[in-house]
């Protein structure tokens, strides 16, 4: 919601039209989760880069009493972290193709994601 009041924005402060490749290198939410005991959730982030021909995305998490967003898994170009879940001990468990093929993976919010399924062929 924020991207797209900041898009109007700007919009409006250039009075001139948004072009397709801004569009392109904008961060885009994609899925997100809440937490059972709703203190938090956890979304989808990702951005295309028209140099690099890459995209990447990765997970953050906000505390939804203060608004504080944190990095849970780092944001490397060429990898894709996706479609988060909470478990009921907290732990985020998401898809991603950080070892080429897409594959089950978790993290504890604050340690190093550990990959769960070992599959060549994508989830």
């Amino acid at each position: 919601m924020v991207g797209v009041f900041l898009l109007a924005i700007l919009c409006v402060a250039r009075s001139q039209n948004f072009t397709a490749k801004e569009n392109q290198q904008l961060y885009k939410m994609g899925d997100f989760t809440v937490s059972d005991d709703g203190l938090f959730a956890v979304y989808a982030v990702s951005q295309y880069s028209l140099e690099e021909k890459k995209s990447k995305g990765w997970l953050q998490s906000v505390e939804l009493a203060t608004n504080k967003t944190a990095n849970i898994t780092s944001n490397e170009w060429g990898f894709s972290d996706s479609t988060p879940v909470i478990n009921k001990n907290n732990t985020v468990f998401f898809i991603s193709n950080r070892v080429n093929t897409d594959n089950i993976w978790y993290v504890d919010i604050g340690s190093k994601p550990v990959q769960l399924t070992s599959y060549d062929l994508a989830v």
